[in-house]
């Protein structure tokens, strides 16, 4: 680890950036975050494969990473002295150490933003949600606030399980921040069956329209245009 080397995970890392690279288009895409209750943004299953979804629609889908939620919970932890604040002090920042050494090299090949922060995040929530209300939702609030903010997404989709408390604590605030900052917000919440689609369709025609109007009339020709196709031995370029 001192080496630099990271065991071989450095390397790692570069290789899959440079595959990850290589496959990348032209075209501009609006990217919209998808944000909310962990086990539903995370899972594929749980979220009825939205990514997927949002993919096919022409939109570059950004999930929120399990790695903020680790941070913030560093951050709620609080030993008073001694060895104990120590021991965790010194844990905090390996950790927040790696995570940005192995995001700043993969940013570097996938031309990402500055990594989002969950201290930024929670900065970010404050005219919404106060920071003793800890969960869940002041990330979720926070996180598309601060990315919009720095212009880094177009929107932003709130995703949970049915009746969960703090999917509903950040959908009410998530619309007074649509309102006031004009960052455009669903929330769908799962029990098994699909989202409605219309609604989904509705909040991706809004994304679009807004990127369209923002970026002028060549991005909307390019998002539009099909995917390039990768040249391949004996194939004319």
């Amino acid at each position: 680890m001192l080496t630099g080397r990271w065991f071989g995970v450095r390397r790692l890392l570069a290789r899959a950036a440079d595959e990850f690279a290589s496959l990348r288009t032209p075209r501009v895409v609006p990217t919209v975050l998808v944000v909310g209750e962990i086990y539903v943004r995370l899972d594929p299953f749980a979220n009825h494969f939205l990514t997927d979804t949002l993919e096919r629609h022409g939109v570059r889908a950004l999930l929120a990473p399990l790695s903020e939620n680790l941070e913030y919970s560093n951050q709620l932890v609080r030993p008073r002295a001694g060895w104990p604040r120590l021991r965790h002090v010194f844990s905090q920042t390996l950790q927040e150490t790696l995570y940005d050494r192995a995001y700043t090299l993969l940013a570097r090949r996938l031309d990402w933003p500055p990594r989002l922060r969950a201290a930024a995040a929670v900065t970010a929530a404050r005219d919404y949600l106060q920071p003793e209300l800890e969960g869940e939702a002041i990330l979720t609030i926070g996180a598309p606030l601060e990315a919009w903010r720095a212009r880094h997404i177009a929107g932003a989709i709130n995703v949970g399980p049915l009746e969960c408390l703090p999917t509903k604590i950040a959908e009410a605030q998530l619309f007074h921040a649509s309102a006031r900052e004009g960052l455009p917000t669903l929330t769908l919440t799962f029990n098994g069956e699909p989202p409605d689609p219309l609604a989904l369709e509705s909040f991706l025609f809004e994304v679009k329209e807004r990127f369209h109007r923002a970026s002028g009339p060549d991005a909307a020709d390019r998002l539009t245009a099909p995917p390039a196709v990768p040249a391949t031995p004996g194939t004319a370029r």
